[in-house]
């Protein structure tokens, strides 16, 4: 089942790099050091492409990290940034000024780290949103989940099959002349017809459309 109308897709595509731009501004106050996301594309997948697009050597075995925000007010969802372990374990030594552990290690200060970002991200996506719309769109508490993939999306959405589209948009974080990417990917809760009453309902508004 697809909820994601190509209405829906086009804002969201107009919408991301703004949230992106916003993300990059918060996480840069917050390292002193410049931090530019770069989206490359919004679409709707199902989850093992996702699954396929984090270029996991075992699927079945390899960790992947992701942090975990719900949202309520516009429409009800739950957000998830995804990233595989090099990329995570990249993303913190560069935000951190911390030397990449090898192996990397999952400690305090990295699920603390891991999400203040999700949270930064997520938030801003959702700051964007709500002044389009104009209507308040609030995040809980991010956590962050890690495992293998399947059982980390089982564990997030226990009710959901493989076939189920999702949102997903992909960014390149860049410091310095560090490359990484992350993936994020929203999802309707309850499984609803709420994203395509927003994207009607944005149609008519000003500066939403093209």
């Amino acid at each position: 089942m697809n909820p994601w109308t190509p209405d829906t897709l086009r804002i969201w595509n107009k919408l991301t790099q703004p949230a992106l731009n916003r993300a990059g501004e918060a996480l840069s106050n917050l390292t002193a050091q410049p931090v530019r996301l770069e989206g490359i594309g919004t679409r709707t997948v199902a989850w093992p492409e996702l699954e396929n697009k984090i270029h996991l050597d075992h699927p079945d075995r390899d960790p992947v990290y992701a942090t975990h925000l719900g949202a309520f007010g516009l429409f009800p969802a739950d957000i998830l940034l995804v990233f595989s372990e090099a990329a995570a374990a990249g993303l913190l030594a560069v935000l951190t000024g911390e030397p990449e552990k090898q192996p990397f290690e999952l400690d305090e200060m990295a699920v603390s780290a891991l999400a203040e970002v999700g949270n930064i991200i997520g938030t801003a996506f959702l700051n964007v949103f709500a002044d389009t719309f104009q209507q308040p769109w609030e995040p809980t508490p991010p956590r962050v989940t890690v495992g293998p993939f399947a059982r980390l999306v089982a564990e997030v959405f226990p009710h959901w099959k493989p076939q189920d589209q999702v949102l997903l948009s992909e960014a390149v974080f860049r410091v310095g002349d560090s490359v990484m990417e992350g993936y994020l990917v929203v999802v309707p809760r309850p499984w609803s017809e709420a994203p395509q009453a927003v994207a009607k309902e944005g149609s008519r508004g000003e500066g939403i459309g093209g």
